[in-house]
């Protein structure tokens, strides 16, 4: 089969999909060196999703935050996070298949690694099956969110202790010796 005929049939695919919605759930604030958890959902309809949502805030704290978004959806989609100063572990797997009745759930463990306002970045691909079993990807959003990361003070002293130490006896002895 030809690249452009392979195109054209995706195009065509890619107009029949129906529209679904992703949810990316998180937490605005964290602490670095702190475990979160991070999920994001895929439904053919809200009310799907909203059970799952709820579910999340009953076990979360004030502090999570959603976005929602529109896309197509297919029987089986990728979603990955990435984000540059953070370490996220998958606990589920990055391709699924999206069931007709109940969200699709993706979650993470994510451990910022440095302080300051960091981005997330959740990544939503369809997976289009064609004719000969072949599977093409194509990617169709992304939902970035700035994330506050502030100093734990445990990790700060954890990973400083030897300039704290220094630092007081410099001072201890600067006031030993000036007398």
């Amino acid at each position: 089969m030809l690249s452009s005929e392979i195109d054209r049939i995706i195009e065509e695919q890619f107009g029949k999909l129906p529209e679904g919605l992703v949810t990316f759930i998180f937490n605005k604030k964290m602490r670095v060196d702190i475990s979160e958890k991070v999920e994001a959902y895929i439904a053919k309809d809200l009310c799907q999703i909203n059970e799952k949502i709820e579910n999340y805030y009953l076990h979360g704290e004030d502090k999570i935050s959603s976005l929602f978004k529109a896309v197509k959806i297919t029987s089986l989609m990728r979603i990955s996070l990435e984000g540059a100063n953070f370490e996220i572990k998958a606990t589920t797997p990055e391709v699924q298949q999206i069931l007709n009745d109940e969200a699709t759930t993706w979650r993470w463990t994510v451990k910022p690694l440095k302080y300051g306002i960091q981005k997330l970045l959740l990544s939503v691909d369809i997976i289009v099956k064609l004719p000969q079993d072949i599977d093409r990807e194509r990617h169709i959003t992304m939902l970035e969110e700035e994330i506050e990361v502030k100093v734990n003070p445990r990790y700060f002293l954890e990973h400083n202790w030897k300039w704290i130490v220094g630092t007081i006896i410099t001072i201890i002895l600067a006031i030993v010796f000036k007398g």
